[in-house]
């Protein structure tokens, strides 16, 4: 069982790891790009983290008979996640900064925009780590 606590990222709860996703994770760990070196631009650090969650949710989508095994249907128990739900959780997330992204840019111009994106790689970058990690305690046997 691992805990996921990534509340940024929308995914909070236990997580009692299938087989599906034991091999799922260890697949998934050597597609995500490295962590940024130390004193790395904005637009440097976003990348690693727009790639990093970019990778997780198209991996998911594409392996996904690998999660759903012989299962009829998915439903979530309150304080338990799954796999299958990461996709979904870094869908909001995404459709939630470009929203906000657009409209800081349109009605306070690009400096705000770019102002907003640095604000979710603080946000966002310990939780892109933490993310790794636990798909990297995923994939153990």
């Amino acid at each position: 069982m691992v805990y996921v606590n990534l509340p940024e990222i929308g995914l909070e709860g236990e997580w009692p790891v299938s087989d599906g996703e034991r091999t799922l994770a260890a697949r998934l760990l050597p597609l995500l790009p490295a962590a940024p070196a130390p004193g790395s631009d904005g637009p440097t650090r976003w990348d690693i983290v727009d790639t990093s969650l970019r990778t997780v949710l198209e991996v998911i989508r594409d392996n996904g008979d690998l999660l759903f095994g012989d299962r009829t249907s998915v439903t979530s128990e309150r304080g338990r996640i799954s796999m299958i739900e990461m996709p979904f959780a870094i869908g909001r997330l995404f459709q939630e900064i470009d929203t906000h992204h657009r409209l800081a840019s349109s009605v306070q111009g690009t400096a705000a925009g770019n102002a907003y994106l640095d604000s979710c790689v603080e946000r966002l970058e310990p939780e892109v780590a933490e993310l790794r990690r636990l798909l990297g305690e995923a994939a153990k046997p």
